[in-house]
């Protein structure tokens, strides 16, 4: 006991020696301790909502607020229907107190947008630290939306990125046919768009400055300058639902129908799915079916499921909108099979209105945009009975790259066979400065596309008569003010579409896409040129090959001719010449002489 005594009051004693100079080093003897110095000046915005738009509110809702609840959220926010709203917004210092700052701030809505205001949204000016109202309307809103206040600073003060957030308001989340709609033939109202960036997407070279022509506006800086650059676009995940099978058919014994859905897959491929609301209110507008692009075969799904929820981002792909990055919930297996809608017959007059020349889509024609995605039947169509090889580098696509020349009758650079170039821009500068020695090489279109008669030819020598030839293949081209970097190529797949018997090799190749024309004719009939749809039956039926079908027909007299009716799902494809796509399914999609209900 004595040893072990001694032990502890030698350690005491040490320690009691020691305890002076620890609180010496770090100055803690007299128990001050210095309170750190917080930066002044601007750290955060406060963003007060004033009021909100009222909305019509479903029972058991009557008492929710203006800006909506989780359990009650407002309807989704539609381009015809803004919401207004009035907000206020106090500038406030590091420490979170109120700072009389004069500046501006940019205003932003996420997920949503300004109706009528351009991407960098609204500009919001202080005077000793709080801004006047500001009224805005907002559409497209789902989900919990926010207003964003922003310091983006300008060309001769840089921001301080000081950002401040106001309090949600709640909408319900888009219907298919809501996600869908467009005014335009091309671009869903929630796919992603410029926004203000400087700090939600994190990027500081976006802000408040002095544009090219002296005005304030919304810009980029390159190199220390400020140029007119539009800001990086920001997208949103988007939350679709629908019922179940079992409410479904609850709310049809009621006599009703279910709130929302239900969705039902409609075909199935190697990179994804489409599916249909079937929903009354949703076939009402069109637009209501959907490509869920998946990058691989979706091997939990079959034809008939009923998606219940599906989380994804919309994008659009070549004029297709589509839900990217999904993630679906299902109800059962197959519990939708009668609910498949039944497919829409597209006739030749509607299909013929929405394209103008060699395939392109007519922008303002939407009714066969409302069917992207949707099971059409179409028949008496006619496939191309020879392939030409329109991709002649082997690029994996056709080139249409090209400059403007200035007017639709500028001079062209010669043809190749005529020897010698002339000068030509060259993109993507497409001026002076870019010019460089080129000719038209024409004799890959002449070789496919061009006959001469034996009139035409007389007295004319081998080089004089390519020549002849090449000039005729220029007049299928259509050039008319635009050269084409890769002449080849773009005049290759004009010419073919305006051919019936033509039918691009690369794309049947790559993607087993074909082209046929819609009134059944094989051959030429007077001066009326194609009206073509693009189909895919490989994976359907990877037995029946459309060109070997079209040969046979044309050994038969054309009274016998036999045509083709095609049940699939439509897809709008800018890439494509056509640039519509009908996807067949399955073997009985396809029918020899099949007639349309």
């Amino acid at each position: 006991m004595p040893l072990l005594r001694s032990r502890r009051e030698t350690i005491m004693n040490y320690v009691g020696w020691l305890t002076p100079l620890l609180l010496a080093a770090f100055g803690l003897s007299g128990c001050v301790v210095e309170e750190s110095r917080v930066k002044e000046g601007l750290g955060s915005f406060k963003v007060e909502l004033l009021s909100v738009d009222p909305f019509t509110k479903s029972a058991g809702c009557e008492g929710a607020p203006n800006q909506g609840s989780k359990d009650c959220p407002r309807p989704f926010a539609v381009a015809d229907s803004p919401v207004g709203v009035r907000l206020k917004i106090q500038a406030l210092d590091r420490k979170g107190a109120p700072l009389k700052w004069d500046g501006s701030a940019l205003l932003d809505v996420r997920p949503a947008e300004f109706f009528n205001v351009g991407p960098g949204g609204k500009l919001v000016r202080f005077v000793d630290g709080v801004s006047d109202e500001v009224e805005a309307q907002i559409v497209h809103g789902f989900g919990q939306v926010r207003f964003w206040a922003e310091d983006c600073g300008s060309t001769t003060a840089p921001g301080s990125f000081a950002t401040g957030v106001s309090a949600a308001l709640y909408f319900e989340s888009p219907r298919v046919d809501q996600l869908n709609e467009t005014m335009d033939n091309t671009t869903s109202p929630l796919t992603p768009k410029a926004s203000n960036a400087c700090v939600i997407t994190g990027d500081p070279r976006y802000g408040i400055g002095t544009d090219r022509d002296g005005k304030t506006a919304f810009v980029g800086y390159s190199n220390g300058n400020a140029v007119n650059a539009p800001p990086p676009a920001v997208g949103n995940f988007v939350e679709l639902v629908g019922c179940t099978r079992a409410q479904y058919d609850e709310a049809l014994a009621a006599g009703t129908q279910c709130n929302r859905g239900p969705l039902v897959v409609t075909g199935i491929g190697n990179e994804g799915f489409y599916l249909s609301d079937i929903n009354v209110n949703s076939m009402a507008t069109g637009f209501n079916h959907l490509y869920v692009f998946n990058f691989n075969y979706p091997e939990n799904l079959e034809l008939g499921d009923i998606v219940t929820r599906l989380r994804g981002s919309p994008v659009e792909f070549s004029g297709s909108t589509q839900m990217g990055n999904p993630v679906w919930e299902r109800d059962g297996v197959g519990l939708g099979k009668d609910l498949i809608p039944a497919a829409v017959t597209v006739g030749k007059d509607l299909y013929s209105s929405s394209l103008r020349t060699f395939g392109r889509n007519e922008s303002e024609a939407l009714e066969l945009e409302k069917l992207e995605g949707a099971v059409v039947c179409m028949d008496n169509i006619a496939p191309a009975s020879r392939l030409v090889q329109c991709d002649v580098n082997s690029s994996g696509r056709i080139e249409r790259e090209g400059c403007l020349l200035g007017s639709v009758d500028a001079p062209l650079p010669p043809l190749c066979s005529s020897g010698g170039s002339g000068l030509a821009p060259a993109p993507p500068a497409c001026d002076s400065r870019s010019e460089r020695p080129f000719c038209l090489d024409m004799s890959t279109i002449a070789d496919n596309f061009v006959q001469l008669d034996d009139s035409e030819l007389v007295g004319l020598n081998e080089e004089e008569r390519q020549v002849e030839k090449e000039t005729k293949a220029l007049e299928l081209c259509g050039l008319t003010g635009y050269l084409p970097s890769n002449p080849a190529e773009y005049c290759c797949e004009r010419a073919c579409y305006n051919d019936f018997s033509c039918s691009d090799e690369s794309s049947l190749t790559v993607y087993g896409q074909w082209t046929g024309d819609i009134n059944g004719r094989y051959t030429a009939q007077g001066e009326t040129l194609p009206t073509k749809i693009a189909v895919i039956t490989r994976d359907a039926d990877p037995d029946f090959d459309p060109i070997r079908f079209a040969k046979e027909q044309l050994e038969k007299p054309q009274s016998e001719r036999q045509t083709l009716r095609v049940v699939g799902n439509l897809r709008q494809v800018l890439a494509a010449r056509p640039v519509w796509v009908l996807i067949a399914r399955n073997k009985g999609d396809i029918e020899v002489n099949g007639v349309c209900p």
